[in-house]
């Protein structure tokens, strides 16, 4: 059984939290090894973005020794870099077996987050996915808004998720999939504990989590998100097949 458990997320979805809400467990221990949150960036996803094979499969073969090493039954990654990248498949290859969490949170609010922080989700070392990746989903907008960036980012990491629904199953991975609204709820958070082996809570992390509001740089006039919405939703419908237009149906 493994004891390291990640997630397949966009970020800006309640990662963060489930960081904290795991630290309080006993016998687990949780990061999240973004670049932006760690003084070792060599050990961040991100340093390995673009690099070649054999080094990727160095940082994999650390990143697995320093886990089984820990001294802990459960060792929690809620970096979002993880299913980017061919990243998992890493883990996979060299014969390691984490158990993941998908987490998923409006699509609509993680791209507004995202906007509204500056952050371009098309570019490392927050993320290692871009428009112009080979499978990845096409956008043709002339210009795209920023916001449609963002909006792309959500899209891309859906569908890698539901990627790798598939793949986990045939790889014989434990796999639970849940929500922002639902691991703020103390049963339900208990619930997916009980699916990996965990002690329970009593009571639900109660700080505020990453609002990150004196980093907000820039605001959206809410009176164009829904024509920069419907613009970017007919697009990717015309240059896609996907069968994940309707953002309310993400399985909440």
């Amino acid at each position: 059984m493994s004891k390291f458990i990640c997630l397949l997320t966009p970020g800006r979805s309640g990662s963060t939290f489930l960081y904290y809400a795991f630290s309080q467990i006993p016998n687990v221990i949780a990061y999240e090894s973004y670049y932006a949150c760690t003084d070792n960036v060599e050990q961040c996803f991100s340093s390995i973005y673009g690099k070649s094979l054999a080094e990727k499969n160095r940082f994999i073969k650390s990143k697995i020794d320093f886990i089984e090493n820990m001294d802990c039954e459960h060792y929690v990654d809620t970096v979002s870099l993880i299913c980017q990248d061919n990243n998992l498949e890493l883990f996979i290859d060299n014969g390691y077996k984490p158990d993941v969490i998908t987490l998923r949170r409006d699509p609509r609010d993680v791209a507004l987050s995202w906007y509204n922080l500056g952050w371009d989700p098309t570019k490392s070392p927050l993320t290692s996915v871009n428009p112009s990746d080979k499978d990845a989903i096409k956008i043709t907008l002339q210009n795209p808004h920023d916001y449609q960036y963002c909006l792309w980012y959500c899209f891309e990491i859906e569908r890698l998720t539901r990627q790798y629904k598939d793949k986990l199953e045939s790889w014989g991975v434990r796999h639970y999939e849940t929500s922002l609204s639902n691991i703020v709820d103390k049963d339900k958070f208990n619930t997916m504990l009980d699916f990996f082996g965990m002690p329970n809570i009593s009571e639900i992390y109660p700080g505020k989590i990453n609002e990150l509001t004196e980093c907000k740089v820039r605001s959206l006039d809410i009176s164009l998100i829904p024509e920069l919405q419907q613009q970017f939703l007919e697009n990717i419908k015309e240059n896609n097949d996907i069968d994940f237009l309707d953002m309310d149906q993400w399985n909440y």
